[in-house]
């Protein structure tokens, strides 16, 4: 077994090839061996890459009064790009520092690329279950484009499994009004997942039900298959639709000499367009 000494003296890229990005990441801030320097806040600014879009504002104000009391233990991970400091990881604790009155806070400045700080900003949102379900969902979708990763390669990245990869990517499929409710916590995720596939009007017919009677997932997912055929004899214009969908992780209609297939960014195409070509 290789001793502690003979893996902290590994090069930042090596560490960063190893499928747990985040242990290593969070070796880097906590080992004394890496130098730390005081930055001042006014010249750090956010991972260009990150996938959250909104901050907690509550937890955010009890962390400040964390640093106000204690000041900031673990050192922001920062990368220089001309006078600036781009956050690689720490977002919340430079906001918190922002919030506290600080003028500087301790960091560690690397070299990263951009796949590092894409990778790295989305694991750690992850892992801290701080991203909502449809932007954890965009996150990987972009992932998935930018650095051509199966679902299975970006399950491996992050420590997820490939099925949870995939339910939460078809959430990108609900309906606009669908996916509003979704972020609004009106529904929960288990609540969504069942709705994917249905028109806005029907399933929105669904949340009103599920807000007005409290309906559990379980009760939920009964209701939308009474409206289902059992044991139905897919043709096979529906079984072509059901393969692509499969393959392509997206809404398909085969019919009348035309093949539509639903895609919600200029991102998802391309990733799309990608598999098509397989």
């Amino acid at each position: 077994m290789p001793n502690e000494k003979n893996k902290l003296g590994r090069s930042l890229s090596d560490l960063l090839q190893d499928e747990s990005l985040m242990a290593k990441v969070e070796l880097i801030q906590h080992d004394r061996s890496f130098a730390q320097e005081e930055l001042s806040l006014d010249k750090i600014v956010a991972n260009p890459f990150q996938p959250r879009l909104t901050f907690d504002q509550d937890k955010l104000e009890e962390l400040a009064t964390s640093i106000r009391e204690h000041g900031v233990f673990t050192p922001i991970l920062v990368r220089k790009r001309g006078d600036i400091y781009q956050i690689v990881a720490g977002e919340r604790r430079f906001r918190a520092s922002k919030l506290a009155g600080k003028k500087t806070i301790p960091a560690i400045i690397q070299e990263f690329d951009d796949q590092e700080m894409g990778e790295i900003a989305l694991i750690e949102n992850v892992q801290r279950e701080n991203l909502s379900p449809l932007e954890e969902a965009k996150a990987y979708s972009e992932m998935m484009t930018r650095y051509n990763y199966t679902q299975q390669q970006l399950a491996n990245r992050v420590g997820k499994s490939r099925p949870y990869i995939a339910n939460i990517m078809r959430l990108r499929q609900l309906p606009p009004k669908v996916q509003e409710a979704l972020e609004s916590k009106k529904v929960s995720v288990g609540h969504a997942r069942i709705l994917v596939g249905l028109d806005e009007d029907e399933a929105l017919t669904y949340i009103e039900q599920i807000e007005q009677k409290g309906l559990s997932v379980r009760e939920t997912e009964r209701l939308v298959n009474k409206k289902k055929p059992i044991n139905k004899t897919l043709s096979p214009n529906e079984l072509k639709e059901k393969a692509l969908r499969e393959k392509l992780n997206t809404k398909v209609q085969v019919a009348k000499g035309e093949i539509k297939i639903k895609y919600s960014s200029q991102e998802e195409l391309e990733k799309i367009l990608k598999d098509l070509l397989k």
